[in-house]
């Protein structure tokens, strides 16, 4: 993933913490929950299956059991972006 797709899924999470509903643990919108730390430097974004975090400096990991569920997850960013 590059700084693109960094910025792509920074996007989605700031549209999900103004359109979401909240819930338990951060914000979900269309299926996917944002969360982050309290002070900003690291944000969550997952639809239950894989889990994007972005850290300081755009530095990354993510957490997915197969390559077919990082592809839904990223498709799922791209429509959320679209919104």
């Amino acid at each position: 993933m590059d700084k693109i797709v960094v910025r792509q899924a920074l996007r989605v999470f700031q549209k999900i913490l103004e359109r979401g509903e909240p819930v338990t643990n951060g914000m979900v919108l269309d299926g996917m929950t944002a969360s982050g730390d309290a002070d900003g430097y690291n944000v969550r974004i997952s639809d239950g299956k894989t889990t994007l975090q972005i850290m300081f400096h755009n530095a990354f990991k993510l957490d997915a059991r197969n390559r077919l569920e990082q592809e839904a997850f990223f498709d799922h960013l791209e429509k959320i972006d679209r919104l």
